[in-house]
């Protein structure tokens, strides 16, 4: 039975299930009210005094709250009464009372026939109507008109009223029930719904500036321009009307060409990427185009809108992001609300489920699994429920907004991936998905099994006359009919003007500069000086603005010297003002508050963050980045004198508080100090505090190569990384690729392609980097490696083990001597991973054992362990929590050739994978043929080979012993695989002589796999990852013409040649020729320390097949 769960940790589950966040402030008021008996009325009994029928009660009971002077002269009695009834409620800052629910509809039922109540009541709602304007603005008296109006029986259709009043239509719906009334009122469930609905698109509204929309007016919005890219927005979805004939033909032809791929590859349409810095009015273009097809009323396109900028949004596990695409649905789709309710219930459920259930380490696998089925099925459901509301060639939307927060955390990205591809499979045609970021998604873009490749665009500053009209429709909302469009003319420049003046954030600004002046001659002034900007310091346009709106027109001197010097710091709070800003920047201590108020205000320079003491400014970033070089060019003593008071500050702070520790090193940095002495005060919870900052420094300098390695979640573009200092790129690596260092592999990675190990020198790597250097070399074949040690950090720890006993179990000059005691203590076996991690250790151990001599104790150790962990491989893969990699098969192989306990379940192992893959992926050499032929079932093999292919024997017969061949004809396979399980099976038959042992460990050492990752990165190196000819006419010569070549699963049809380096190695060790073709590519290299790093790791192999065929011989017999 599950052990009961806190009150706490009920919340916090029941906050995940709903998709919520619980701050520090939440979570100390859970805590708080768990320590607090519960004294809350369930009912009217804490008051024996009724209400009394008056006409001030009445006031009260057909108002949603009140303030007592609203409800004129009452006596004391009568007061207190009503007093008793209410709870103090806090709206917009101010406090008020509302009568409780309970005595509100006790009281209604019982005044509701008098002729006061219908008087007063009457009477409000005409005072209401008169005064409509004023009402709708004010959520006070929009609440309290609202409850009126349902009382009174007359109200407007809910679908067409602004979001304003339908949060005071839901409240005031929500003190209604039970309230006995002649007429019918709203549901307050649909009501709910629609102002879950109106608060999804309301800020997307806001964006665009949409006005109307209710009532029956026009909807308007203040977007201009972007036509081109609302154009391909729209061909994408291919729902709505076209806007011209040219972008009619255009579609027309898109949809050809879609549906003629879709039909070829049986794969749904790829992502369409919107790629867009800041300020470049992504978020307005996206908002417009989901706006325009959800208001659409026949070609109303349901839209899942994740925007993961909003913190209420989960993206670590998917089923959250699920939850909130059903909820998004069956608010638009009512019809199907019901199901989709259930659906939504059962997810959430599962949440829980899995929650509560995994403090337990050895349920983890297995929750995975079924987790991820549960909600894999439920997708089933959901895209069922969506085709039956769409109908055919209906589409849905699924929009996935600000993606740059979750690539800056590797492991969420993989879980919007997951959930994607989980959403979209290939039984969903009708899903059109769209990505906005600021940088590419590639997750998201490749072509998988289910969906093709993405196309991408990417924004461009406005055209001119886009701008143009852009400026003047905001110059009219900030200024009225006084703006001129020659002030627009003078902002947006022409044809040989900075195109930067025509992003949306600069035109902005600009028209927010010329709006603060006080008249029309100093609007026409300062517009001309704007169109005689040059382009400043910062190199952008709105670096210039932004210094001239700082420095002369925020109008209060006070403010002015608060942002500037002030916002050298990026971030100011009150008693940081208070104890390190008046003096440095002549602030008026006693107006200090008054000034931090009002910069506050000044919304476009400055964000607001927390409240109460804790409140405080933040510089925009994106404006940051571009004016600080104009901040301390205008005045560099003040900027360094302010910026050491900063250091001082906040060094003063930084041992206690994380925070100041993180902007004590930003300081720094900004003093030029080295990134070398810095990286010594550095912790790992600044990188959050510090992300972006890299942006505030030159490209290219060591402050902003620094912070971008420490700070970046994502992953940098291999040119990026390239350009690291040795130390950087690795941390970069560590935080951003943690897994880059495991030898599973099915392509080949560019960046360890293009890195250099090499060279780096080791005493100039932090001790926390070098396990991530050893990984990296011994994977990408930077051998011989001299001077590396494991060391004792946490930073790849994992993966710097198995690369260091990879190393020692093949490389000439062993890192270690004699070989330390393996780890076999069973707490390492407790999940599918953990197995499979020490089952790469003892693999690699047995083969390390070897070097100190066969039927040795510590070959009879790492033999026995293995053994032991094999058959528990053998059962995740079962279950589906393992799946073999072919590195992972590749070096149980090895150690079969090797190992006696490990023989025979190393190559159960072995072979269930291989029938596991299609029969175009499977392959037997010529030398693995011959092996099993020297069995005691080698006679009935050969019977049966030649039955089934008299040609392909003939070569097995005619080849002499240095031939390279690979069979993949269907009747041999099956027939070499049925030898197979009649050799390594339990069974009635099962023959375990010491013929058939010694076949099967030459049949293991045929092959040399668990060399391909190092041996091929060596090789791209060398050859600069092209593939020599002489490599491409080997590999065809070594499959007979009888036996298509298919050159691996990730292949084409009909391919004829590999695709990259690792496909062409893999394809020659099929044919056991791994060593010959590598020895081509050394032939051809022509970065010669790579064919150096190639040629060593070819003599470590080849000494160590004698190795393995001596410890064969000594084993078998």
């Amino acid at each position: 039975m599950a052990e009961k769960l806190s009150t706490r940790e009920q919340a916090t589950l029941l906050a995940q299930r709903m998709n919520l966040t619980i701050d520090e402030r939440t979570s100390a008021l859970i805590d708080a009210l768990c320590a607090t008996p519960s004294s809350l009325p369930l009912s009217i009994s804490n008051t024996n005094r009724a209400l009394p029928h008056t006409d001030s009660a009445i006031r009260v009971a057909i108002a949603d709250t009140f303030v007592l002077d609203e409800i004129g002269a009452v006596p004391d009695e009568d007061l207190n009464a009503i007093v008793d009834h209410c709870d103090t409620v806090t709206i917009g800052g101010k406090r008020r009372l509302r009568l409780r629910k309970a005595s509100r509809v006790q009281f209604l039922n019982e005044v509701s026939e008098s002729s006061p109540y219908r008087r007063l009541l009457v009477e409000q709602v005409i005072a209401d109507r008169i005064e409509f304007d004023t009402v709708g603005q004010d959520p006070i008296r929009c609440a309290n008109a609202w409850l009126r109006c349902l009382l009174h029986g007359e109200y407007a259709d809910l679908n067409r009223i602004p979001i304003s009043e339908l949060r005071a239509a839901v409240q005031a719906l929500g003190q209604l029930d039970h309230v006995r009334l002649p007429h019918s009122i709203p549901d307050i469930e649909h009501a709910r719904d629609l102002l879950e609905l109106a608060e999804l698109l309301e800020p997307l509204r806001t964006l665009i500036g949409a006005q109307g929309d209710w009532d029956g007016a026009q909807q308007s919005d203040r977007f201009v321009g972007r036509a081109k890219e609302l154009r391909i927005l729209r061909s994408h979805v291919d729902v709505l009307e076209s806007q011209s004939f040219g972008e009619s033909i255009s579609r027309g032809f898109t949809k050809i060409s879609r549906g003629a791929t879709s039909l070829v590859s049986g794969r749904n349409p790829g992502v369409l990427m919107l790629k867009a810095r800041g300020g470049m009015g992504k978020s307005s273009l996206l908002a417009k185009f989901i706006l325009d097809h959800s208001r659409a009323t026949d070609d109303h396109v349901p839209t899942i809108y994740l925007d993961f900028d909003r913190a209420a949004l989960q993206p670590r596990e998917p089923r959250n992001l699920f939850m909130e695409a059903i909820r998004q649905i069956r608010l638009q789709l009512p019809a199907i609300k019901g199901p989709l309710r259930a659906l939504e219930q059962r997810i959430g459920d599962s949440l829980l489920t899995s929650a509560s259930g995994s403090a337990s380490p050895s349920a983890t696998a297995t929750v995975s699994v079924q987790d991820h089925g549960d909600w894999s099925q439920a997708s089933v459901e959901f895209r069922h429920y969506l085709r039956s509301q769409i109908g055919h060639g209906g589409v849905i939307l699924l929009v996935l907004d600000t993606m740059e927060v979750v690539q800056s955390i590797p492991d969420v990205l993989g879980k919007v991936v997951e959930f994607v591809n989980t959403l979209g499979t290939r039984g969903f045609p009708e899903l059109r998905i769209v990505v906005a970021g600021r940088a590419d998604v590639p997750e998201l873009m490749v072509a998988t099994e289910f969906r093709n490749h993405g196309e991408k665009f990417e924004l461009e500053p406005l055209s001119i006359p886009d701008s143009t009209q852009m400026t003047l429709r905001l110059g009219h909302e900030l200024v009225g009919d006084g703006w001129k469009r020659a002030w627009s003319n003078n902002i947006v420049g022409n044809s040989r003007s900075d195109p930067a003046r025509r992003e949306p954030l600069t035109l902005r600004l600009a028209v927010e500069l010329i709006r603060s002046e006080p008249d029309d001659e100093s609007r026409e002034r300062r517009s001309l000086e704007i169109s005689q900007q040059p382009v400043d310091a910062s190199g952008t346009f709105v670096g210039a603005l932004y210094r001239r709106r700082i420095l002369a027109h925020v109008r209060d001197p006070e403010v002015r010297k608060l942002a500037w010097p002030g916002l050298v710091l990026r971030r100011i709070t009150l008693p940081l003002a208070h104890e390190m800003l008046v003096t440095p920047c002549a602030l008026d201590p006693q107006r200090l508050q008054e000034t931090f108020d009002a910069l506050a205000r000044e919304v476009w320079i400055v964000a607001q963050e927390g409240e109460g003491p804790d409140r405080a400014l933040r510089h925009l970033a994106d404006l940051r980045s571009r004016t600080l070089p104009l901040m301390r060019s205008n005045d560099p003593a003040l900027f360094g004198q302010i910026n050491k008071a900063a250091i001082e500050y906040f060094g003063r702070h930084q041992a206690s508080d994380v925070r100041a520790r993180a902007e004590w090193v930003y300081h720094r940095l900004l003093a030029a100090e080295s990134s070398l002495q810095v990286r010594k005060d550095w912790c790992e919870d600044m990188a959050s505090l510090l992300s972006g900052a890299a942006e505030d420094f030159p490209a290219g300098s060591d402050a902003h190569n620094f912070l971008l390695a420490r700070t970046a979640r994502r992953r940098l573009p291999v040119p990026a990384i390239l350009e690291l200092r040795s130390d950087l790129a690795l941390e970069h690596i560590a935080r951003c690729w943690p897994d880059l260092g495991d030898m599973a592999e099915e392509r080949l990675v560019p960046l360890l392609v293009s890195l250099s190990l090499g060279r780096y020198e080791l005493d100039r790597i932090p001790p926390d980097m070098r396990n991530v250097l050893l990984a990296l070399q011994v994977k990408s074949g930077h051998w011989p490696i001299d001077g590396t040690q494991l060391e004792r950090t946490d930073t790849w720890h994992d993966a710097a083990s198995e690369a260091y006993d990879y190393y020692t179990a093949r490389a000439l000059t062993p890192l270690f001597s004699p070989p330390p005691e393996v780890d076999n203590s069973y707490d390492l076996m407790h999940d599918a991973r953990s197995r499979r991690r020490f089952a790469r250790q003892l693999s690699n151990r047995l083969l390390q054992s070897i070097q100190v001599g066969s039927h040795s104790d510590y070959w009879h150790e790492q033999d026995l362990l293995l053994s032991k962990i094999l058959p528990l491989l053998a059962q995740d893969r079962e279950g589906q929590h393992y799946t073999a990699s072919s590195f992972d098969t590749q070096l149980l192989r090895a150690s079969a050739s090797v190992g006696q306990d490990t023989l025979y379940p190393a190559l159960r192992l072995v072979l269930m994978r291989d029938l596991s893959r299609p029969d175009r992926d499977r392959s037997y050499s010529l030398k693995e043929v011959r092996c099993l032929l020297q069995s005691e079932n080698g006679s009935v093999l050969k019977r049966q080979l030649s039955n089934a292919n008299r040609e392909l024997f003939a070569q097995v017969e005619t080849s002499d012993n240095n031939s390279t061949l690979r069979f993949s004809d269907r009747a041999w396979l099956l027939r070499i695989e049925d030898c197979l399980k009649e050799l390594i099976m339990p069974s009635d038959t099962w023959n375990p002589s010491r013929r058939n042992i010694l076949a099967l460990r030459q049949y293991a050492a045929a092959k040399d796999g668990d060399w391909l990752i190092p041996i091929a990165y060596a090789a791209a190196r060398a050859t600069e990852s092209r593939i020599p000819k002489t490599v491409v006419g080997l590999l065809r010569r070594q499959s007979p013409e009888n036996s298509p070549r298919r050159w691996s699963s990730a292949t084409k049809t009909g391919q004829s040649s590999p695709e990259d380096v690792l496909h062409a190695l893999r394809s020659a060790d099929e044919a056991s020729n791994l060593v010959g073709v590598a020895r081509l590519f050394a032939d051809a290299a022509v970065n010669h320390e790579a064919r150096d790093d190639l040629n060593y790791l070819l003599t470590c192999l080849t000494t160590r097949r004698i190795g393995v065929q001596a410890a064969i011989l000594q084993t078998s017999t």
